[in-house]
């Protein structure tokens, strides 16, 4: 039994735009996340995720009430 494979490339059409499209998207998606990373909310929780539970409770907040915390002007 013989088992045949065949590579065929299209010469008449471009990778340009797809791999233009792609480059893009990628620095969108990359640009979006380094500026998640740097939100001073993030490095809020950050901060208070580091606390020990009893420091939490002397600013009387437990570790599930965090992101709420932080986001209280915002959510809910």
């Amino acid at each position: 039994m013989t088992t045949y494979t065949a590579y065929t490339t299209n010469t008449t059409r471009p990778d340009f735009p797809r791999h233009g499209l792609r480059r893009f998207f990628t620095a969108l998606g990359d640009w979006m996340v380094t500026r998640m990373e740097n939100h001073p909310r993030l490095k809020q929780i950050e901060r208070l995720q580091a606390l020990s539970d009893e420091d939490l409770a002397a600013r009387g907040l437990m570790r599930s009430e965090i992101v709420h915390h932080v986001f209280r002007d915002r959510m809910y």
